[in-house]
């Protein structure tokens, strides 16, 4: 996917970082979610309040059973695939054995839906994943914030992500998380940058928060 020359630019985060970085990014969808059992809505979601782990999230969509694009990507995530992500299949960044369990994953945190944690690989380097559903602007729950953070980065893989060996969480969404989360085996991932973009006819009002953001974000707008 890429020849490593961006992806040695990427600022890499210390596992302890990366808890940081999640918890963060929980504790804000957590609090626009309040008490409710569902998810909070993306139209709400200010980057301002993450800018901290912006340049390490996507945001992905679902647009049928079992497939998933990235709406919006940050300045790290594209240094990691070295190039745009934005409108590609979010599985396009996942190696080709990965791909029947990040279909899993995704369908989870949307039908679920659940909170989902992974360990990620990418050839040596070693990360993690975190993915908080939110709704559309119809209601339905069909968006989700996706961070993928790695310790460390391998210029000679392949540079798509894999499962690693490690533990992963699956939490059901329950009025305020009344069930406990189910540990799994699974992997969770670690680094990435967020530059947020909107395509054209999204009908959402992303747009309307962006102009809220600084420095490292960007609005880029498809017109195709």
């Amino acid at each position: 996917m890429h020849n490593g020359s961006h992806a040695s630019l990427y600022r890499c985060q210390h596992s302890a970082e990366i808890r940081h970085s999640f918890s963060a990014l929980e504790a804000y969808w957590q609090r626009l979610r309040g008490d409710a059992a569902s998810a909070p809505a993306l139209f709400d979601f200010d980057p301002t309040q993450v800018d901290a782990v912006l340049p390490y999230s996507l945001v992905i969509e679902g647009i049928a059973p079992g497939m998933t694009r990235v709406r919006v990507a940050g300045t790290e995530i594209d240094k990691l695939f070295d190039g745009d992500v934005r409108g590609m299949p979010f599985s396009a960044l996942f190696a080709g054995p990965a791909r029947a369990h990040l279909q899993a994953l995704t369908e989870q945190v949307f039908s679920g839906p659940a909170v989902i944690e992974a360990a990620v690989r990418m050839g040596t380097a070693q990360g993690q994943m975190i993915m908080l559903p939110l709704t559309s602007h119809e209601g339905r729950i069909t968006r989700a914030i996706c961070a993928i953070i790695f310790e460390d980065i391998d210029l000679r893989s392949a540079h798509r992500c894999s499962f690693a060996e490690g533990e992963g969480r699956i939490q059901p969404l329950r009025a305020a998380f009344s069930t406990p989360p189910v540990t799994t085996g699974m992997a969770v991932q670690k680094k990435a940058s967020l530059r947020l973009v909107a395509q054209a006819g999204d009908g959402e009002s992303l747009a309307g928060a962006l102009p809220r953001c600084k420095g490292h974000l960007r609005l880029v707008s498809d017109n195709a």
